[in-house]
């Protein structure tokens, strides 16, 4: 979804066909909508640490929605969720420890995810 964003943005401002860009902004107008339903939902976001998954997680948290942020090291999820919340401007940002290798560690996050 971000990477068709992107690709939209770039046609809205560089098109210079009024359709393309009317139809651009259509589309744009539509992703966010769907980006500002987020708020009172919760988001479980993999790999979010760095890279799309962090992209993906402060936006969702920017927008308003809980966040559960799923990292592999302590010290780097931490930092992420700093981040984010400093972004965010609220701490409905939870940091969950696992590593996706480890079945026994996918399965410890599952049952902790399912109490909460």
């Amino acid at each position: 979804m971000f990477l068709s964003l992107r690709l939209r943005i770039s046609l809205h401002r560089c098109g210079k066909n009024g359709a393309v860009q009317f139809f651009a902004r259509q589309e744009l107008l539509e992703a966010d909508k769907i980006m500002n339903a987020l708020a009172e939902k919760v988001y479980v976001v993999t790999g979010a640490n760095s890279g799309i998954g962090f992209n993906a997680a402060q936006r969702f948290a920017e927008k308003g929605a809980e966040v559960v942020l799923v990292c592999r090291c302590p010290d780097k999820g931490r930092a992420a969720q700093a981040r984010i919340i400093a972004s965010a401007g609220h701490d409905r940002v939870r940091l969950e420890i696992a590593d996706f290798s480890s079945m026994q560690s996918v399965s410890a996050l599952a049952d902790r995810l399912a109490e909460q």
